[in-house]
Parts: C-alpha cells; structure tokens; sequence
C-alpha cells in the first residue's frame, strides 16, 4: 500500500464547522479519523503529511 492511500485509511476528511473554522483561526486542525486508529499514528501521518 503506498503512503497516500495510508493516509485515507487513518485520516478520513476534515470537519468544516463554524466552532472549526474559528478553531482554525489559532491554528487547530480538525479530522475525522478512523476508529481504529491512536494518536501517535495520526500524528506520524500528519507530520508526514507537512514535510
């Protein structure tokens, strides 16, 4: 499975909310990730995700 597809499988897509939307405006991000999934997973995709 390459990188990209991992990504889809633990982040699924971003909540768009108006409580996200002004959370955004400090700088927080806001997903719906998979049930099965831990926060160093997400964090590891993410960082990646960044670079």
């Amino acid at each position: 499975m390459n990188a990209k597809a991992e990504h889809y499988d633990v982040i699924r897509k971003p909540i768009i909310t108006e409580k996200t939307t002004m959370a955004s405006e400090n700088g927080a991000v806001v997903f719906e990730v998979a049930i099965d999934s831990n926060k160093p997973q997400i964090k590891k995709l993410l960082k990646r995700s960044l670079v």
